[in-house]
């Protein structure tokens, strides 16, 4: 337990590991962030480390920025509202016990189907060079241990009834000497919880902390509750507000009979990030215009919607950029358009699951925890986690929607494409190095790297690269992680030569872009 006192952290890890190898400008950064981070009020990977602060004034200004949002969203008209699916509402409920976090109730439709406190149990550990695995195992020993953790289960118990309160381990790994960072967390039900990686150069440092939550199953068919807030927090967010109101959603665009870019999110993500930088970029005259959409519906839904959007618009040239699960849907609709209508149509896709993803299987066992996370994009400046969404992630339980159903390699939705490459696509995927060859951040999403569930192929963490080059010869790898896609320069080249081709007018040759 670290009791805020993280920068002790340091002497006494000196004295601990100073033989270890490890190197201590990694453990100076593991404390910085530690101290940096606020794992309610958090927006960044970098400012969510587990053993960051979690304090009742933080559940406070949360709360208070949630009756802001819940306003906001009562200003949507109908018509927009409707694309939405079911909305989900937060409130704060005092657990009772003094030691722990406040308690954040998730409810929809009017009902409590989640509720989720962050223990104050957390640790620091070295882990050695040429580690395999570590098995972190969690009991309660002291009186105040279980006073606190008793007080929780009871308060959860009284929000969410019926169901079994459970305790999953949050943690960090920081590996290498330039720092490979992976996120993830590990649900059991007998306290142990192992954690597999590859072996480690020059040691590495493990942080983690208990989470206490309950959930109830919520049926996959009605749509991401969190769709709805999560796009209005990013639109009026302070580093975004601009570039929302430039580049609005598709459904509040005025018919554009012009060459036009689409920005297409992933996966429980928002289009307003990506949008921001193809803005930065394209010629002002230019328009670019985001698809927010439910991506737990169906892809045909959302294809459905998207077309339709299009021929209303008008628009005879067409650029879509997407990431994630977004590429799929931006290439079913370059066949539609390019089948059915005359428009000129182009696609940039990041990070695609063409071929699909193991990764979804972990939905289907139930938790989705930290994978909330599976489209969310990294960009320069700005937030990547919206709160609410990261923390309904910790609750929500639901059979595997259909939306993300789609994504596993073997569904249904992709064995129609599976022989068929994409057409007028530039496919980019991305690879990474757990052994500090990266500063990824990346969320690996079970208990232990991604060389276990892709087989020690390479992969961004989140989707193969065989599976994003979707066959294509010419596919472009780059060594990133799969929320890490628009820090690359070379995907930045790349899309930046796009938008020459749609842009008008053409820029100089001797320009220079800068992102």
């Amino acid at each position: 337990m670290l009791d805020n006192r993280l920068v002790d952290v340091l002497d006494v890890g000196h004295r601990l590991w100073g033989g270890s190898g490890l190197d201590r400008s990694l453990l100076e950064r593991v404390v910085r962030e530690g101290l940096d981070s606020d794992l309610v009020l958090g927006a960044t990977p970098e400012t969510t480390s587990p053993i960051g602060k979690v304090d009742r004034a933080s559940f406070g200004r949360w709360s208070a920025d949630q009756a802001l949002w819940a306003a906001l969203a009562g200003e949507v008209d109908s018509s927009t509202r409707s694309a939405y699916g079911n909305d989900a509402e937060f409130r704060v409920v005092d657990p009772g016990v003094s030691t722990a976090s406040a308690i954040i109730v998730m409810r929809s439709g009017g009902e409590a189907i989640g509720a989720v406190a962050f223990g104050s149990d957390s640790f620091v550990v070295v882990v050695p060079p040429g580690a395999t695995s570590v098995e972190v195992t969690y009991s309660v020993e002291l009186a105040s241990q279980r006073v606190e953790v008793d007080g929780i289960s009871a308060a959860l118990r009284r929000e969410v009834k019926g169901e079994p309160v459970e305790q999953s381990l949050l943690w960090r790994l920081y590996a290498g000497y330039n720092t490979a960072v992976v996120d993830g967390i590990s649900t059991t039900g007998s306290g142990r919880h192992p954690i597999h990686l590859r072996a480690v150069r020059g040691g590495a440092v493990l942080v983690g902390r208990m989470v206490h939550w309950v959930g109830k199953v919520v049926n996959r068919d009605s749509g991401d509750p969190t769709a709805k807030k999560r796009r209005i927090r990013f639109e009026h967010h302070p580093e975004y507000r601009d570039a929302a109101n430039s580049c609005p959603d598709v459904r509040q665009s005025d018919p554009q009979p012009g060459a036009v870019v689409i920005a297409v999110h992933g996966t429980m993500a928002c289009a307003v990030p990506l949008a921001a930088d193809l803005r930065a970029v394209a010629d002002p005259r230019l328009p670019v215009l985001r698809f927010e959409h439910d991506t737990w519906l169906p892809v045909h839904h959302n294809v459905n919607e998207l077309v339709r959007e299009i021929t209303r618009l008008g628009t005879r040239r067409l650029l879509l950029v997407a990431h994630s699960r977004g590429g799929l849907v931006a290439r079913h609709v370059a066949d539609v358009l390019t089948s059915e209508t005359d428009v000129d149509v182009r696609v940039v896709a990041l990070g695609t699951p063409f071929l699909g993803t193991p990764v979804v299987e972990a939905v289907r066992v139930g938790q989705l925890g930290v994978k909330v996370l599976l489209g969310a994009l990294r960009v320069v400046g700005g937030p990547v986690i919206d709160v609410g969404t990261r923390l309904a992630g910790f609750v929500l339980k639901t059979e595997t929607p259909r939306g993300l159903e789609a994504m596993l390699p073997d569904s249904a939705y992709l064995s129609g494409f599976l022989h068929r490459k994409p057409v007028n696509t530039v496919t980019v995927s991305g690879y990474t190095d757990q052994n500090g060859l990266l500063d990824s951040y990346g969320l690996y999403l079970a208990s232990g790297f991604s060389e276990a569930i892709f087989a020690k192929a390479p992969n961004d963490l989140v989707v193969s690269a065989e599976s994003a080059a979707g066959r294509l010869d010419d596919a472009i790898p780059v060594q990133c992680d799969h929320f890490s896609y628009l820090l690359d320069p070379r995907v930045r080249n790349v899309i930046a030569a796009e938008l020459r081709k749609f842009g008008p007018p053409e820029p100089p040759d001797d320009s220079v872009l800068t992102w």
